[in-house]
């Protein structure tokens, strides 16, 4: 299962100091098979200046991704006041480059195991280090954009399009420059 991202508009605003607190309580009635809810992003490290609340949901369940997805997402719309992003994941499927997000973030529900294996994800250097397979996957999304835009007759869809082109031309670039130093700091500053 390839994690997935899913942005949720908010409907209705309880106190903000409330809603973290009834997340994890919503989202396990929506799932009880969930093992960790973990806060990342702006909204641990900035909580004045965040624009959203990125939550990072491991779980048992085996039940149907999107159905999980749309219920979480209606689920939490009722009560964020702000938007929330889900990244859905299961137990020992990869993290890879959200390891760091995951080390920096609040568990907000559950025992910490997501923390556990973020820390031995990053530890083995896995999402850090800089690949030539990871610029390589940029190349090919960069390719798909350019494919895409050219079938677009929408101006403005084209050029959104392109500069998602664009954007994965400039990461395959920093990430083989990376490689060719022997960087293995991916961040931005690693370059």
């Amino acid at each position: 299962m390839v994690p997935e991202v899913v942005t949720v508009t908010p409907v209705a605003a309880p106190a903000k100091d409330n809603v973290l607190m009834l997340f994890p309580e919503l989202i396990r009635r929506v799932d009880p098979d969930v093992r960790d809810v973990i806060l990342i992003g702006s909204a641990v490290y900035a909580p004045d200046l965040a624009r959203d609340y990125d939550l990072v949901v491991t779980t048992r369940s085996d039940r149907d991704t999107s159905s999980l997805f749309d219920q979480l997402s209606d689920a939490l719309s009722h009560i964020a006041d702000k938007p929330v992003d889900i990244i859905l994941r299961q137990p020992g499927e990869e993290i890879r480059s959200l390891a760091l997000g995951i080390l920096a973030g609040c568990v907000l529900s559950g025992d910490g195991d997501t923390v556990e294996e973020a820390k031995t994800s990053f530890e083995k250097g896995c999402g850090v280090m800089a690949s030539f397979v990871e610029a390589e996957a940029h190349l090919r999304a960069a390719v798909r954009n350019l494919d895409e835009a050219e079938r677009l007759t929408d101006p403005s869809d084209k050029d959104v399009t392109y500069k998602s082109a664009f954007d994965h031309l400039f990461h395959a670039a920093r990430h083989s420059a990376l490689v060719y130093l022997q960087r293995s700091d991916t961040r931005w500053s690693g370059i």
